[in-house]
C-alpha cells in the first residue's frame, strides 16, 4: 500500500499484484500471437514483448518479494490455463442446455440459473477469474444427481460431467493458494508507481490492440486481452 505522503496516483483499481500478473499473463498470450500483432503494428515484435514481460517480471519481484513472486506467477498461469478449459467445456454445457430444453423454455432457465450460466457465464467468457469461481462453484453445488442424470438423457457425455466437476474443485483449490502468495507486499513510492503506471499504460495498449486483432475471433481468444 502506499505512503499517505504519495502525490502519484495508480490508474487501475485492482490490487498491484492483480494488475502484475494480469500484464504478465497477457504478455504471455501476445507472444503466441506476434504474427497477428505484428501484421497490425510492427513495433509489436519480439523484442519488445521480451522487454515488457521482463519488465512486469522485475516489477513483481520488486513489489511482492521474490519469494512470492516466482509461486504466485506460476499460480495464475495455471489457473489462466485452466480458465480457458474451463470455458470451452462450459459453453458446449450451456448450449446443449439451451439447444436440447428449448421447448421447455421454463426448465431451461431453471437449470441455467441453477447451475450459475445466467449470472456467471457471459463475465467469467471476458476473462474474470471471480465470474469463473461463482460459476463453478454453482455446478459443484447444484449439479445433483437427479440433475446429471436429467443432462445425461439429453446427451451431455459423462465425461464432461466430470471434467466440470473436476475443473470446480481444482480452481477453487488454485485460487485459494494463490490469493495466499499476494501477501507481503512492500510500501510503495512515488517511482514505484510511476513505474507501475508505465507499465498498465503498456498492457491497456497491448490489450486494445488485441481486441482490434482478433475482433471477430473467438469470445475465448478475447478473453485473454481483457484489461487488468
Amino acid at each position: 500500500m502506499p505512503n499517505s505522503t504519495n502525490k502519484v496516483k495508480r490508474k487501475y483499481n485492482c490490487k498491484d499484484s492483480e494488475m502484475l500478473i494480469g500484464g504478465f499473463t497477457v504478455t504471455e498470450s501476445a507472444f503466441k500471437d506476434v504474427a497477428q500483432f505484428a501484421e497490425a503494428d510492427t513495433t509489436y515484435n519480439n523484442a519488445f514483448l521480451g522487454d515488457l514481460r521482463y519488465q512486469i517480471d522485475l516489477a513483481i519481484r520488486n513489489i511482492l518479494g521474490a519469494d512470492n513472486a516466482a509461486a504466485l506467477r506460476q499460480k495464475s498461469i495455471a489457473l489462466n490455463a485452466m480458465h480457458e478449459n474451463a470455458m470451452h467445456e462450459l459453453g458446449l454445457t450451456k448450449t446443449l442446455i439451451e439447444n436440447k430444453f428449448s421447448k421447455m423454455p421454463i426448465r431451461r432457465d431453471e437449470l441455467l440459473t441453477n447451475l450459475g450460466f445466467t449470472a456467471f457465464y457471459n463475465p467469467a467468457a471476458k476473462g474474470t477469474q471471480e465470474a469463473m469461481g461463482h460459476l463453478l462453484s454453482r455446478i459443484g453445488l447444484n449439479l445433483t444427481q437427479a440433475t446429471e442424470q436429467e443432462l445425461l438423457a439429453q446427451g451431455l457425455p459423462p465425461a464432461r460431467i466430470n471434467a466440470l466437476r473436476n475443473y470446480a474443485a481444482a480452481y477453487t483449490a488454485t485460487n485459494v493458494q494463490q490469493e495466499g502468495n499476494k501477501t507481503g507486499r512492500t510500501i510503495l513510492t512515488d517511482d514505484n508507481l510511476n513505474m507501475l503506471n508505465n507499465l498498465y499504460d503498456q498492457v491497456i495498449a497491448l490489450c486494445k490492440m488485441g481486441q482490434r486483432v482478433f475482433g471477430k475471433d473467438t469470445p475465448a481468444t478475447i478473453a485473454m486481452y481483457s484489461t487488468p
